[in-house]
């Protein structure tokens, strides 16, 4: 009987470990014959932040401006840290802990340069190849993208230009990375021409994410702005957290995900 017990107890523990190391070795790509790519993630500049709001969010928050700033930056990393890492291996040099994590991330700012350029357009047919699981990412929450007017159609958004191309190599080999997300200036923007409340004085205001793609060759693959909404009479740092953030890692994700696979659409 005690044989019988501990057979059907061997058994029963391989098959948990085997199923808990498929959850926790798979993102979830709805494609198990696909390659999942790994991807670094790399934080904004502090100094890349801008903001027409900080005084409204700070007294609302009863904070530090300064804190709202540090707070926003963590989070704007940590939801595109947590779309990304859904749907491809992700390394988060902001958060990594060897002791060498904090060295490179001072030596890749030293060597980016910024400038604003028009979005990139990524191939269409791409989107036939992408596994049904990311396809399902939305980029931007229905439920307030009806309340507000469309981003302006001419923005430009600002792109990280590698001065050392080759240090992304370089940094794959280190970490095993294929690709690398930057970060590269954190917004937000009053738009005083849509008002939502005249006789409140309620206004939009816009939160964007800029941030470009790179292979580990130093060829660019995409840039972009991720954006989010919210009114000006919600000004607390963690509602504006809670209502916009995952919509900025989410439509960063799927970005990432359009540039991945229209690499496999034959030219």
């Amino acid at each position: 009987m005690r044989i019988k017990f501990q057979n059907a107890f061997y058994l029963l523990a391989v098959f948990l470990f085997s199923t808990l190391s498929s959850f926790a070795f798979s993102p979830d790509t709805g494609n198990d014959s696909i390659k999942v790519p790994s991807v670094m993630l790399i934080p904004y500049d502090p100094i890349y932040y801008l903001s027409d709001a900080d005084h409204d969010i700070a007294a609302q928050s009863k904070r530090d401006m300064k804190e709202v700033r540090n707070l926003f930056r963590l989070k704007s990393d940590y939801y595109a840290y947590a779309a990304i890492s859904k749907y491809f291996k992700c390394i988060d040099l902001m958060h990594d802990t060897a002791n060498h994590a904090r060295e490179d991330l001072i030596t890749v700012f030293s060597t980016l340069g910024y400038q604003y350029e028009s979005p990139m357009n990524v191939n269409p047919e791409a989107r036939k190849l992408i596994p049904d699981g990311i396809k399902k990412q939305e980029t931007q929450n229905p439920a307030t993208a009806t309340r507000y007017k469309s981003i302006e159609p001419d923005l430009k958004y600002m792109n990280a230009v590698l001065g050392k191309p080759a240090l992304l190599d370089v940094l794959g080999e280190k970490y095993g990375a294929d690709y690398f997300v930057f970060l590269n200036q954190f917004e937000i923007k009053t738009n005083y021409n849509s008002c939502l409340d005249i006789a409140n004085k309620i206004y939009q205001r816009t939160v964007l994410l800029h941030f470009s793609v790179y292979d580990r060759t130093g060829r660019q693959v995409a840039g972009n702005f991720a954006y989010s909404f919210f009114p000006s009479d919600t000004s607390e740092e963690n509602e504006i957290i809670r209502k916009c953030f995952a919509d900025l890692g989410s439509s960063i994700s799927k970005s990432l995900a359009d540039a991945v696979y229209a690499g496999q659409v034959k030219k």
